[in-house]
């Protein structure tokens, strides 16, 4: 009953703490989500400006020229408030680059020729889209994302590669990313799908590692993960385990002694209705229900058995003279010494009053069994000896066998019950020590 006990509480607690965790990571979801569509944003935002400028190249490449490009590329820059330049790279050769301040350098920068960005290059062109890298150190300082769209032109010639370098800090500052916001650590990756190391983009790695909620985020050339975990909710779920454990151990102790109650009841009550309360015997009742249970299982040739009926001698003197709480003390001293003598195969019982009986199970012969009862009779004189010595105790007993008495257990106890009270008219009274 225990163990059953604790096992329904350690599936209630675990129920329990899995509601609260789906409660919790749905509130964690949410935040996830509205953080994943915030950096969307602020990222298509800027994306929308890359396309805009390849469908300018694509229908005025014969028109391209310093002047115009600039101006080009200038409201393409101010209209971002996340790019750190933005260029143009015919045949794969940087030759526009906005703003031109600090990045003078790199004009005449021919890609193949740079093992750091020629990859990245190579890729769009044999992909034929657009792909994002980084975020990566920049010369001027900060990080940055570097996105390039290769440009194809309408008779599917390739023309060159057009890229933004995307100032990644600003990027996610606009969209309000923080290792910790509202108590969710929030963490940002490259998916193992686009590149198997996946590379921290930003916030603590280890965030990936405590079961926290994953969204996907779709970028130029691959997917980004955001893991999101409530630190708050795990820490009170850290928490409240122990305390619910308790709790539930409390209660599988009261039910289990509540369980314990009970049962013991159930025993005691079986147990009452079976035994004599006085001298602990079995009573009337499982002694007939042990005949019984013996008869329908003996075969027809499986031996005798004998029912022996015995009263006591004397007892009324015992009662009359000391008051019956001495004579029930001298009942239970005879149900002990009764008890204490039975052998195997031998049942005592109290049938009521003065009345005890027994039941011998192998009845070898009618005086081997009559000797037996003489025997077990011994000890009856002295038993109220301490008690009531001036009342002296005797026994008369009836033997009945089965099947020569009957084959019934009415029948032999009817028949025990008679010889019991003929020998009790010729028994002399028992005499005072």
């Amino acid at each position: 009953m225990l163990v059953a006990t604790v096992l329904v509480l350690q599936r209630f607690q675990q129920v329990e703490e899995d509601r609260r965790a789906q409660i919790e990571r749905g509130l964690t979801l949410q935040k996830s989500a509205a953080m994943r569509a915030r950096i969307e944003r602020e990222l298509n935002a800027t994306l929308y400006l890359m396309n805009g400028l390849s469908a300018y190249v694509s229908a005025h490449e014969d028109l391209l020229e310093g002047e115009r490009v600039e101006g080009v590329l200038r409201a393409i820059y101010r209209n971002s408030q996340h790019l750190r330049n933005v260029g143009l790279a015919p045949d794969n050769v940087l030759r526009y680059v906005y703003p031109r301040e600090g990045n003078e350098a790199a004009i005449g920068l021919r890609y193949e020729e740079v093992p750091e960005q020629w990859p990245a290059v190579r890729r769009a062109m044999e992909e034929r889209r657009t792909v994002m890298v980084g975020p990566i150190g920049l010369v001027q300082g900060g990080r940055g994302l570097i996105v390039r769209t290769p440009v194809y032109l309408e008779d599917s010639r390739y023309w060159g590669v057009l890229t933004l370098v995307i100032d990644s800090e600003s990027l996610f500052d606009a969209a309000g990313f923080s290792e910790s916001v509202d108590g969710t650590l929030h963490a940002l990756r490259w998916a193992p799908t686009t590149d198997p190391e996946a590379p921290i983009i930003r916030g603590d790695a280890d965030v990936f590692d405590r079961s926290p909620v994953i969204q996907q985020i779709a970028v130029p050339g691959g997917n980004w993960e955001l893991a999101s975990l409530n630190v708050e909710a795990a820490a009170e779920l850290a928490a409240g385990s122990p305390l619910l454990r308790v709790t539930g151990w409390i209660t599988a102790l009261l039910l289990a002694v509540l369980a314990f109650l009970l049962v013991d009841r159930r025993i005691r009550a079986a147990w009452q209705a079976l035994h004599d309360p006085l001298t602990r015997l079995p009573n009337r009742r499982m002694f007939r229900t042990r005949i019984e249970k013996i008869l329908r299982g003996r075969p027809a040739n499986g031996g005798r058995l004998a029912v022996a009926y015995i009263d006591l001698n004397g007892f009324k003197a015992v009662n009359d003279t000391h008051g019956h709480s001495v004579g029930d003390r001298v009942l239970a001293e005879v149900g002990r010494r009764l008890s204490a003598r039975a052998e195997d195969g031998e049942l005592v019982a109290r049938l009521g009053g003065d009345e005890f009986a027994m039941l011998i199970e192998r009845a070898e012969s009618d005086d081997a069994v009559r000797a037996r009862v003489e025997e077990l009779l011994e000890g009856i004189g002295s038993a109220g000896a301490d008690l009531a010595p001036d009342c002296p105790l005797g026994a008369a007993a009836g033997v009945a066998f089965h099947p020569d008495d009957g084959d019934r257990i009415e029948v032999l106890l009817a028949v025990a019950d008679q010889r019991m009270y003929a020998d009790k008219r010729t028994a002399p009274e028992p005499a005072d020590d």
